[in-house]
């Protein structure tokens, strides 16, 4: 597991994690070391977890996760925001498209 900084090229934090620990713990304690206010944190669909994204809110950072179909409630929460907003385009002038 690693934190990455974009702008600057550099990996700011590096960890392994054993083959059969769980990440999201080590993710969680990642965030108490590093300073994120101000930035986007990515993250894979393991860490799509209420406590994980609280925290990273709570430390004034912006983040995009992926969002699988296994959370199905919030998979289909998210689906839906997007079906809307792509049936309320078709119904635009075409020069706005």
């Amino acid at each position: 597991m690693s934190a990455f900084d974009y702008e600057s090229g550099l990996t700011l934090y590096q960890r392994t994690v054993e083959n059969k620990s769980n990440e999201i713990p080590a993710v969680r304690a990642l965030l108490d070391v590093l300073d994120i206010a101000d930035s986007i944190v990515t993250l894979d669909a393991l860490h799509c977890q209420k406590a994980t994204l609280s925290a990273l809110i709570s430390r004034g950072a912006d983040y995009l996760v992926q969002v699988k179909a296994n959370q199905k409630t919030l998979y289909k929460a998210v689906t839906s925001c997007f079906d809307t907003a792509f049936e309320e385009e078709k119904n635009l002038p075409e020069d706005v498209q």
